[in-house]
């Protein structure tokens, strides 16, 4: 973890710098800038504190090892459905319900029950399942939708 906790006193470093020039630069008459540099440098010291303090309690990773190879951080990295459309629908609808923080509330309402939808369907997704389960409601109906049934007695 010393690559990380490096980058962010670095990090740390260079925001305290720049908000004290932005705020030299502008007589401290403005504050939001100054303010949200200094934020950021203080968010910036907890990571790098957070991440020292961890390295210390663990063992030192390939990462950390200048004459390690590539091959010594194989391993498995978590599961990503390859084959799924659930990211493009829980991104529109993030997308969706953040317009609505903007633009009104009325989005919101429309917004969140399609994000729950998303949520539920893109946690469903795993290795085990196959890309379409007509025994899973949800996904049943979107797969009628989008004409992924061959059938309609797949339909439950």
């Amino acid at each position: 973890m010393k690559v990380e906790y490096k980058l962010f006193a670095l990090l740390f470093v260079f925001t305290v710098v720049v908000g004290t020039i932005y705020g030299v630069f502008t007589h401290w008459e403005e504050p939001v800038g100054s303010v949200s540099l200094y934020l950021t440098s203080g968010l910036s010291l907890m990571l790098a504190f957070f991440f020292w303090f961890t390295g210390r309690k663990i063992e030192l990773r390939p990462d950390d090892n200048p004459d390690a190879l590539i091959s010594d951080v194989e391993g498995e990295y978590g599961f990503f459905s390859p084959h799924s459309w659930w990211p493009l629908f829980l991104g529109a609808a993030s997308a969706l319900v953040f317009l609505g923080l903007a633009v009104g509330w009325w989005v919101v309402i429309i917004g969140m029950p399609l994000l729950a939808l998303a949520v539920v369907g893109s946690s469903s997704t795993s290795a085990a399942k196959k890309l379409y389960n007509p025994d899973h409601l949800v996904w049943s109906v979107f797969a009628v939708g989008f004409g992924r049934c061959e059938t309609t007695k797949d339909v439950k």
